[in-house]
């Protein structure tokens, strides 16, 4: 399975290509992004789950 990164194509770090994709010439990853469909010519791609803080679920998980 092959991925092909367009010209001037920029994938910012700790991103994560899912093969086989197509990125298009001049598009953008965001950095922390999974990226498992084709970005086209000159698209900017975020992908990256919300934040989400659960009050006080952190110390009853530890406890």
């Amino acid at each position: 399975h092959r991925s092909k990164v367009g010209q001037n194509a920029f994938i910012g770090s700790n991103s994560l290509i899912i093969a086989p994709i197509t990125l298009g010439d001049y598009s953008y990853i965001a950095g922390g992004s999974v990226i498992n469909k084709n970005i086209e010519e000159g698209d900017l791609a975020i992908a990256r789950a919300e934040l989400r803080i659960l009050k006080g679920k952190g110390k009853e998980k530890l406890l």
